[in-house]
């Protein structure tokens, strides 16, 4: 028992990262990683050579499963997809060693939808964690050649279809400065309050020319059916929203899958999040999560914030 809790706590941090990133829900990463653990230890007794690339490879087998079934389900969602939102702020250290600020971004996890189960499990594995293709290949039951074939085929589907900029902005933003996150904290303060004081000409000047707004509410509660381009689009999609708002609204900054984030009470029920990614000292891109369920997830992390 002992032996198992030891390995838990030394490869949970790893096993999360992995799944999360492969999933882009924090509930069913937990769940695999969960089962993984469960499994191992149905097996004690076995002599397992090499665990970490043992469980690595039961992590990425039982993600590839769920992203084969679930993704007619994705292309059935209401409205634009974003991922459960994590509470960088409230990661315990072991865990924040693996989630990087750019390999969790909000923009990096929409920029792996756009690939297939094997593509996204190679890229994650290349990427974000450093594998060599011949330990790739090993995890992935694949040979060395296939894994750098599906690797290409996967950056070069990235940069294709008007996902290139998208891209280039994301690899600009890993190059940023540490202490630019505090200005876009300010900025997104900003934001906020151009919206709920109905300033228009002050919000323009907040946000890039080609600015997109994206909008999840899953079906659940009433948003976008589909991403908002341009500043003056997206002004008046904020605008809007605002203009419905209850006036018992309150936010408070935190950190959302790294980046500058706001969290919404109306009285003390959680409502709604934005994040935001830069662009030259604009906002470029403004992540809205609205669907309840998602929310319950980060209400759980908010609770727990609070008690540490």
């Amino acid at each position: 028992m002992l032996e198992m809790e030891k390995l838990y706590e030394e490869y949970r941090p790893l096993l999360f990262s992995l799944a999360y990133q492969m999933l882009g829900s924090v509930m069913d990463a937990e769940d695999i990683v969960h089962d993984t653990f469960l499994s191992l230890d149905n097996k004690k007794g076995e002599e397992i050579q090499h665990i970490k690339a043992y469980l690595c490879r039961m992590v990425t087998n039982r993600c590839l499963d769920y992203l084969k079934s679930a993704r007619k389900k994705r292309e059935l969602y209401i409205g634009p997809w974003l991922p459960e939102p994590l509470l960088t702020e409230a990661m315990e250290e072991p865990l924040q060693k693996y989630l990087q600020k750019d390999r969790i971004s909000i923009a990096f996890l929409l920029l792996l939808e756009k690939l297939s189960p094997p593509e996204r499990c190679i890229v994650v594995l290349r990427d974000s964690f450093s594998y060599t293709f011949d330990e790739i290949s090993a995890i992935v039951d694949k040979t060395t050649a296939n894994c750098r074939q599906i690797y290409r085929r996967a950056k070069a589907k990235i940069h294709s279809e008007g996902a290139g900029n998208f891209s280039d902005e994301l690899e600009e933003s890993m190059l940023r400065k540490k202490g630019e996150n505090q200005v876009d904290s300010s900025l997104l303060e900003q934001l906020v309050l151009a919206i709920l004081q109905g300033e228009p000409e002050k919000l323009s000047q907040l946000l890039a020319e080609d600015v997109v707004a994206y909008s999840d509410g899953g079906g659940k509660v009433k948003a976008a059916l589909q991403p908002i381009y341009g500043a003056d689009r997206v002004s008046r999609f904020l605008l809007g929203i605002s203009s419905k708002r209850t006036p018992d609204i309150t936010f408070r900054p935190t950190t959302i899958n790294g980046s500058p984030g706001l969290v919404f009470y109306v009285k003390e029920s959680l409502w709604s999040m934005v994040a935001i990614e830069m662009k030259r000292e604009r906002i470029q891109a403004i992540y809205l999560l609205m669907n309840p369920d998602k929310l319950s997830l980060l209400s759980l992390s908010e609770q727990q914030a609070k008690l540490t």
